[in-house]
């Protein structure tokens, strides 16, 4: 597999992670401190966990199965997560939603590699863009004064730490060796670095509690709402759109992936 479809893979993963970091299910309120340390633990476990899959088959056996069962059980989580998330903050019709990724699944499952490959410049400009977007509307609401108002406690819980669940994605759609270690470890770290920025805004530009019982990316896109601030979360609401839609590629050419098993190329630098 050539070193550009590795770097697109990695970039779907990407958009599902930021997906997922603001569809984050999150029942109590946590602050800032108590989430990076959480992320920073999770970054571990996972860490060890990429070398285990190193050279992991997923097309063989009983763990043919147990994978599928996984990759759907999520799909489904990401579609019913999205659909709620639209639901409770646009009132928005989502039988639409469903049907788009029925058929995006449906387009995607006839692509190979290198057509999937060609997308990557498009996800990869659209999330910067929404990066330089969270920077420039959240400047004028910066303030260090806030994030040491808020609780620094840390309380350990196995359900504040954060799933890197792509890790397994990309061990499925990346051949065995050094290539799928190399996607993994550079995913890993760029979710690492985007959690923890995002967490860090999210700390400098909220005060008090109430926004931090959602998760922060949720929490920064709704303060970009305000009378002040023409609803700039809509902007924000058609990106992540978009990186749902990067998420069930992702997902269905993985589900493909163990059921089609390609010639293992190795991992080429060119």
């Amino acid at each position: 597999m050539k070193k550009t479809q590795v770097n697109n893979y990695i970039m779907l993963s990407l958009c599902s992670t930021i997906l997922h970091f603001m569809l984050l299910p999150q029942t109590d309120m946590i602050f800032p401190r108590d989430r990076i340390i959480h992320v920073l633990i999770s970054y571990v476990l996972f860490f060890i966990l990429i070398h285990a899959l190193q050279y992991a088959d997923f097309s063989k056996g009983v763990l043919k199965y147990i994978i599928t069962l996984t990759l759907a059980v999520r799909s489904v989580y990401i579609v019913h997560a999205f659909v709620r998330y639209f639901q409770t903050f646009y009132g928005s019709n989502t039988f639409a939603i469903i049907i788009f990724s029925i058929t995006v699944a449906a387009m995607v499952y006839d692509l190979n590699d290198i057509k999937i490959s060609n997308m990557y410049g498009f996800f990869l400009v659209l999330n910067i863009f929404m990066m330089i977007a969270i920077f420039a509307l959240s400047i004028y609401k910066l303030n260090v004064a806030n994030i040491y108002a808020n609780n620094t406690d840390f309380s350990f819980s196995i359900s504040k730490t954060y799933l890197f669940f792509d890790v397994i994605s990309l061990a499925i759609v990346i051949p065995r060796g050094k290539g799928r270690l190399y996607a993994q470890k550079r995913y890993l770290s760029v979710s690492l670095i985007f959690v923890v920025i995002v967490t860090l805004i999210q700390g400098f530009c909220v005060r008090g509690n109430m926004l931090y019982s959602i998760p922060p990316l949720q929490s920064l896109f709704q303060i970009y709402s305000g009378n002040t601030i023409k609803r700039f979360d809509y902007y924000f609401a058609v990106i992540q759109t978009i990186n749902y839609f990067a998420a069930i590629i992702l997902y269905t050419n993985a589900i493909k992936k163990i059921y089609v098993v390609e010639k293992e190329d190795g991992y080429d630098k060119n």
